[in-house]
């Protein structure tokens, strides 16, 4: 699982902390390799490729990986390993130069990880990003309460339904934030579902960003969809519920408005290819943030208006509390192990 950082759930989206670990990536010339191929030697092209993208490896450990040509060559090609901070700052390897002929294609290359941390081998095309971490103990641990958090902030949504089905009844419960997080969790999805099941945005993103992870998963999809539908429930108990003189005001109308307006023109724009696709997610991702870091003020005014918590679920904010304690923890976790400094995690 990768990391989400909220404060309450305001998602630094997956990568920020993950992406910190040794990258370790073939340095050597990808176009000119095709060239060579398919203008002095015919149609064939021939790329090198390595056999994995990620490797995960402890201090004192040992790791490989294999690295070959698509097709066979043509001609005697030498392929070269650096560090771009020499000499490299974790790990030691003996990188010498790599001869691939049409006979031997292929090598394996082999490291020793000694210190926690990160390097980067720069290229254009293939690599393999490596973490060196101190002890298996503490990515356990990271894990435990990554899995923790994500289970806490799920179940968080939960409350205030059973709270206002019991009841029949919102009085208590602000329409400006019930609106505002039901809306907020649908931004995250959209960003969420695109990003993770688009080839045409996940190529776009992995040329903006190249050798880097796509930073979604399949359980930052599955928490957001399931926040959307929680959160949607408690927007529609607003409508068939004993609402009171509760009503959402026309800041919030206007708002949301504008969000989807200019939404709906950048998907216009997007269509035009005026902008990316890639652009068009990333809006709803800010927008997401945006939302998050606002949407608890107005159901704080309405408890100061009412000076009454009545009807506002206590068992939510705890849940709420003790997940972003667990995501802290794991953060904590995750830069003792990989030797981040903090200041690259909090910004």
């Amino acid at each position: 699982m990768k990391t989400m950082i909220f404060f309450p759930r305001i998602a630094i989206y997956s990568s920020i902390l993950i992406f910190y670990h040794l990258k370790l990536v073939i340095a050597s010339n990808n176009e000119e390799l095709n060239s060579r191929s398919t203008e002095e030697h015919g149609t064939k092209e021939s790329s090198l490729k390595a056999n994995t993208e990620d490797i995960q490896i402890n201090v004192g450990e040992t790791a490989s990986f294999r690295v070959f040509l698509s097709n066979e060559p043509d001609e005697t090609i030498e392929i070269r390993l650096s560090c771009i901070s020499e000499p490299c700052a974790t790990i030691v390897g003996d990188f010498v130069p790599i001869i691939f002929t049409n006979k031997s294609f292929e090598s394996v290359v082999e490291f020793r990880a000694m210190h926690p941390g990160h390097d980067i081998i720069v290229t254009n095309f293939a690599f393999v990003r490596v973490r060196v971490g101190r002890n298996q103990i503490w990515q356990y641990l990271s894990t435990t309460f990554g899995w923790g958090y994500f289970v806490l902030w799920s179940l968080s949504f939960w409350p205030q339904n059973v709270i206002n089905f019991r009841r029949k009844s919102v009085i208590g419960l602000s329409f400006d934030y019930t609106i505002l997080h039901f809306s907020g969790f649908l931004y995250y999805s959209i960003f969420n579902v695109a990003l993770f099941t688009s080839p045409l945005i996940r190529d776009l993103y992995e040329e903006k960003y190249p050798r880097s992870e796509i930073p979604v998963e399949l359980n930052d999809v599955v928490y957001s969809l399931h926040a959307a539908f929680t959160t949607s429930i408690t927007w529609i108990q607003c409508f068939i519920y004993e609402q009171g003189d509760q009503r959402l005001s026309l800041h919030s109308k206007l708002f949301q408005w504008c969000v989807w307006s200019i939404g709906a023109v950048l998907m216009i724009l997007a269509w035009l290819n005026t902008i990316t696709w890639l652009t068009f997610i990333y809006y709803f991702s800010y927008i997401k943030l945006m939302v998050t870091s606002v949407k608890y003020l107005p159901q704080v005014w309405f408890n100061y208006q009412r000076k009454s918590t009545s009807g506002w679920s206590i068992e939510m904010v705890l849940l709420d509390i003790s997940g972003g304690t667990f995501s802290m923890i794991q953060m904590l976790l995750i830069a003792y192990n990989y030797g981040i400094r903090l200041e690259n995690i909090v910004g």
